[in-house]
């Protein structure tokens, strides 16, 4: 996986888009049977919201732990990581 940035006046710009900043976006974690876990940038940290709805309050250290795995798997991996801008 790789990623081309430019810097600009406003930010850094990657593969022509705007940044996004972690606390204008929602990340996703998805299995292969379909369970979902969402994670957003609140004013006091993260939250973690699972499949049932249970909200969990995170650092971002606790995030991390939840998002590299998957991510270093790549293809491997049994779960999917979407990350959307917040509208």
């Amino acid at each position: 996986m790789s990623f081309h940035s430019q810097k600009t006046r406003g930010g850094t710009e990657t593969d022509g888009r705007s940044a996004v900043k972690n606390i204008e976006c929602t990340v996703y974690i998805t299995t292969r049977r379909g369970r979902t876990w969402k994670y957003r940038r609140e004013k006091d940290g993260w939250t973690q919201t699972g499949p049932t709805g249970t909200v969990h309050s995170l650092t971002a250290e606790q995030l991390l732990s939840h998002i590299l795995p998957p991510l270093a798997a790549g293809k491997r991996s049994s779960v999917s990581v979407r990350v959307e801008a917040d509208g």
